[in-house]
């Protein structure tokens, strides 16, 4: 009996130090679990301000590209004044020297009827000084062709600078996607750079539906636009399309309506959008500010 006794406490106290022993290597290895969940924490942290930073400075590069663009413009308007001046003077010219010669010509045939060689005189003259007044005149219009042609050359200028830095935009943002760390599960998703980039791209897809086709890297931008599109898409992010399409009253959006006489009765078109309705994972987070233009 006693024996069995003895038998009994020792198998007791083994089972005791075994448990012991197992519960120190689950302590231990929970340890290391959380170290190294730190130390991954750690890394999110880091990646996080780094990247705040490249938005940072991709955002003052763009504020810069935009003062340059406005300027840009600026001149282009000082130059569409100065053709509207010119045209306008034009006119005037040509209602004068209309004026000109109905006046010489009544007064031509006031001569001939009372002198014939003073009438000749006078319609030599009155040829004359029609050649000088059309040569005048070519000549105003060809100073009107070519600030027209100036005109169109800063604009066509504008819009392919415009787009060239545009095009670094987006090669800057999809390596901003590329580079975004994966976060927890546990974690709330932080929307924020997502939201700043549809922003960005609704502003070029704006500025491309006012451009003409023609225009240098105008097919390379909006293929990097749609890149960006489906890149966030595949991470739960829809952009939508909503620019030039018919406005109804069950839009979930914020709209300006602005009234166009030169539409079909009855109807409402998006033609610019300020923000642009994002959805993550069917959820809205973002909710669309547009101007609807209609004739109503």
């Amino acid at each position: 009996m006693k024996k069995i006794l003895l038998l009994l406490v020792l198998t007791v106290t083994i089972c005791g130090s075994f448990a012991q022993s197992v519960a120190e290597d689950d302590v231990n290895l929970l340890k290391k679990e959380i170290s190294v969940l730190k130390q991954q924490i750690g890394n999110q942290k880091s990646n996080y301000v780094i990247q705040q930073k490249k938005i940072n400075s991709l955002q003052s590069e763009l504020s810069k590209s935009n003062k340059e663009v406005d300027s840009l413009q600026s001149k282009v308007d000082g130059l569409t004044n100065a053709l509207s001046s010119t045209e306008m003077k034009l006119g005037s010219d040509i209602s004068k020297m209309n004026q000109t010669v109905e006046d010489n010509t009544a007064n031509i045939k006031e001569s001939i009827s009372s002198k014939s060689l003073i009438g000749i005189f006078a319609m030599l003259a009155l040829a004359i000084l029609t050649g000088i007044g059309l040569h005048t005149l070519r000549k105003k219009v060809s100073d009107s062709d070519v600030a027209i042609d100036t005109v169109r050359i800063a604009q066509k200028k504008l819009e392919e600078e415009s787009v060239k830095l545009d095009n670094q935009l987006i090669s800057v943002l999809n390596n901003q996607i590329n580079v975004q760390p994966v976060q927890a599960p546990q974690v709330a998703p932080d929307h924020s750079l997502v939201l700043k980039v549809a922003d960005e791209i609704t502003r070029i897809e704006l500025n491309l539906s006012r451009m003409d086709p023609s225009v240098k890297g105008l097919k390379q931008l909006a293929k990097g636009v749609e890149r960006i599109k489906n890149n966030y898409l595949s991470k739960g992010y829809e952009i939508a399309d909503m620019l030039n399409k018919p406005y109804n009253e069950g839009m979930r959006i914020n709209a300006d309506f602005v009234l166009d006489e030169n539409l079909e009765p009855d109807t409402r078109i998006i033609t610019s959008i300020t923000k642009p309705q994002v959805i993550y994972n069917g959820e809205l987070i973002q909710k669309a500010i547009v101007t609807v233009t209609q004739n109503i």
